[in-house]
Parts: structure tokens; sequence; C-alpha cells
């Protein structure tokens, strides 16, 4: 009778457990795996647009003479003397926008971008001017940038939601330069339109692959660009032999360039 009562104990207990086991729900199905990493969208590529705006300084050499009226080039051998050389520190604000496109290959990241700026870079000197008859005048000499474009391809490397890029190409700029108050009067002005080249780095950062905060270095050059004007200035004395009764004033606005600090902040597509 023991041995019967062990075993019928012994089945009720397995059959209670079945039962049991029967009632309990379900276990979860296991998540599905995550795609690799190489599956995920790139995070710069597209299409973008912003606004940027910062601060600027650099230089611009002028050099004034005078010349003879019927020579296109004062500079040229017999077509004057130059005169005075003013070194001009130039500094001011800027704000515009850009447009660009981005495409991500792993970490790499290539582009073109293009923007366009109001300015206003800009610097005045006050000092004397030397004519080749030995006479000195006192002038006032300035030049202000108002306007600046560039035009660059990009290039960076991409870690997450960071990226540092170089850019470097086209640059181009409005510059109108003076030279004014001469003691005895007569002054010249003039507006260029100058050509040259640009390069710079920056580092970009977006929260969501959208917005884009950045800031950004760049250097401009534009070389040197000649502008002269004409009026009586002598009619005797060592300019008048050498040039005629009626000479040219003339001013060469040398080496313009100036470095530029930019925050940015762009959409992008």
């Amino acid at each position: 009778m023991g041995r019967v009562g062990l075993a019928l104990a012994a089945l009720a207990v397995c059959f209670l457990s079945a039962a049991q086991a029967a009632d309990l729900p379900p276990a979860a199905a296991p998540a599905p795996p995550l795609p690799p990493a190489s599956m995920a969208p790139p995070l710069w590529s597209g299409l973008y647009i912003g606004i940027d705006g910062g601060w600027a300084g650099g230089t611009g050499d002028q050099i004034a003479g005078v010349g003879s009226a019927t020579f296109g080039n004062p500079f040229s051998t017999g077509g004057g003397m130059p005169g005075t050389v003013a070194g001009i520190s130039t500094e001011g604000g800027l704000v515009g926008g850009h447009v660009g496109y981005n495409y991500q290959i792993s970490n790499l990241v290539v582009g073109l971008e293009a923007s366009a700026a109001w300015a206003s870079i800009s610097g005045t000197t006050t000092m004397g001017l030397t004519f080749p008859n030995g006479a000195v005048a006192t002038a006032t000499w300035s030049t202000k940038v108002d306007w600046q474009a560039t035009a660059t391809p990009r290039v960076g490397f991409a870690y997450g939601n960071w990226l540092a890029y170089a850019k470097g190409g086209l640059a181009a700029a409005g510059d109108q330069v003076s030279v004014a108050n001469l003691t005895g009067g007569g002054a010249l002005s003039a507006t260029q339109q100058r050509v040259g080249y640009t390069a710079g780095a920056g580092f970009e950062w977006t929260p969501n692959g959208s917005w884009v905060f950045g800031i950004e270095y760049d250097y401009l050059n534009f070389g040197s660009n000649q502008n002269y004007a004409g009026f009586s200035l002598v009619t005797s004395g060592l300019a008048g032999t050498l040039f005629g009764p009626t000479s040219r004033f003339f001013s060469e606005n040398v080496d313009l360039n100036y470095s530029e600090v930019l925050g940015r902040a762009s959409y992008k597509w």
C-alpha cells in the first residue's frame, strides 16, 4: 500500500505541474536583429541652404603718384613715377548665405558650395603724398570691400554627427578705393570688381541630420588691380617737364587680402 500511495502521489504532482504550465502565457518572441551599420542612410548627403556671418580683417596697400595723361599704364617705362605707398589695415563684418550639395561615401564627404555676402570691410589712413617734383601733400587713403562671393569644392571627414572639412576655389569681391582730401585739392576714387582665390576649413555638427551648425575660417586674396584718373595736377616744374602740362594722378591697390571667421546655420534635405 505504501508503494502504491507514493506512486499515486508522484503522478498527481506531475499532473498538477503540467496543468499549471499550460495556464502560463507564451514566451515573448525574440527581437529582430538590428540592421548592420552599413545599411544606415548617409547622414551628410543631400542639398543644403543656409545663412552665415562673422568678422574679417586684413591689409590693402595703395600706391599713388603722377604720370602722363597720354600713357595707359602709369607704372610702365616712361609712363610715370610712383610717389607714396600707404599700408591700410582693414576690418569689418559680413553677413550672407550659402547653398551646396554633399555626397557621403563611408566617412568621406565631398561637395560643392556657392556663397554670397554683403560686407563692410574697410580701413583708412592719413599720410603724406610725395610728387615727382618734390612737393608733399596730405592725403586720406581708404579702401572698402562691400560684397563678396565664392564658389568652392569641399572635402571632409565625417565622424558620427561631426564633420571636419577643407575648401578652396574662386572668390570675387567689390572694392572701393580712394585717395582724397589732398592739400591744394584733387581726389581719386574708383570701384573695382576683384577676382581671386579663397581657401579655408571648418567644422559642422548636426543634431538630427537636417539642421547643421558650424564655424569656418577662410582666407581670401585678390592680388593687385590698377585704377587711375586724370586731372590737371601740375603745369610747371619737374613733373610738368617730364609729363606735360596736364598730368595724371593715379592709385593702385596692391595685394588686397583678408581673413574671415564665420558662424553658419544650414538646413539639409
